[in-house]
């Protein structure tokens, strides 16, 4: 069941949009739980190269999804290697 207009419903739209997160390294959330609410998520990698936990900005859609986008994707990728880098994890 949708929460809004914008929750991805098909399992094929789904598996497109997990490809392209793959692909670009990190998550969006396009108001697909709460309209007007926007998230950016990136990955933390362990020691062992596996992704072990994410670490995410969320507020205003319009402020994180568009008017401050790369402000906030470069703060969420910094913030999720510095805690890998401090568990162990070396790129």
């Amino acid at each position: 069941m949708p929460y809004t207009r914008n929750t991805i419903t098909d399992p094929e739209a789904l598996k497109a949009e997990l490809h392209k997160t793959r692909e670009r390294g990190y998550a969006i959330d396009n108001e697909e739980t709460v309209m007007g609410l926007g998230c950016v998520a990136a990955p933390i990698f362990a020691s062992s190269n596996q992704v072990i936990a994410a670490i995410s900005i969320s507020g205003n859609a319009d402020l994180v999804l568009r008017q401050r986008f790369e402000e906030c994707l470069t703060d969420v990728k910094l913030a999720a290697r510095t805690i890998a880098y401090g568990m162990g994890y070396r790129d």
